[in-house]
């Protein structure tokens, strides 16, 4: 992307930025095209004598979006493939995983199975606080006729959307009408702190957001 801008930098909220000059030179009438590059995730909460981990949902992700199927554990040192185990639902009575119970209470009975001992979890840097994400093989894109369908389009439409535009306004040899700050936020941008971050420091007054 660095190629498609004039400038680009990550800002103190970590978010990616990316400027385009424009013919009119005037800061405060800077455009922010916001997109966000984020995923809901989950947060190891506790690590089991087995190797086996309790988690936590970072975001509003229900446990019956994201399956029994493989995740990645992203540990300081490495990262940990595991398994999304619901246990035996059949036996359970009143399954949290199978309620309509808010997204935070239905993960109570959800582990991570890694079939590593406490010691190569600690080797590999796993801890509380640690992310876990969907695994990179759950990450393909499937298409369908004229549809595009795979985990996090939200926020993998909005940047590709941005990355088209770049490569369209680059092709043209022709500069906006005035500045434009392309903004890759770390977390979701409709009023969360990144977003606003970016907004309150970069100049101008427009902020528009891609999402889907």
């Amino acid at each position: 992307i660095q190629f498609l801008v004039d400038e680009m930098w990550v800002d103190p909220a970590g978010n990616l930025v990316g400027k385009i000059y424009g013919e009119d030179q005037d800061p405060e009438k800077s455009i922010r095209l916001m997109m966000h590059m984020d995923e809901i995730s989950l947060i190891v909460k506790k690590i089991n004598a087995d190797g086996s981990i309790v988690v936590a949902p970072l975001g509003g992700i229900f446990p019956f979006s994201s399956g029994q199927g493989p995740v990645e554990i992203l540990g300081n040192a490495e990262n940990v493939k595991g398994i999304l185990s619901f246990g035996s639902v059949h036996t359970k009575k009143n399954s949290s995983a199978n309620s309509n119970a808010p997204a935070k209470d239905q993960w109570k009975d959800v582990v991570v199975i890694t079939r590593k001992s406490l010691e190569e979890l600690e080797m590999a840097g796993v801890h509380p606080g640690t992310r876990i994400v969907q695994a990179k093989s759950r990450r393909k894109l499937e298409v369908i006729e004229d549809c595009i369908a795979g985990y996090f389009l939200d926020n993998r439409s909005g940047v590709a959307t941005t990355i088209l535009a770049l490569q369209k306004l680059k092709e043209s040899h022709q500069k906006p009408k005035r500045n434009v700050y392309f903004v890759a936020t770390c977390s979701e941008e409709k009023g969360a702190s990144p977003a606003s971050f970016a907004s309150r420091t970069l100049p101008g007054e427009i902020t528009i957001a891609v999402d889907t």
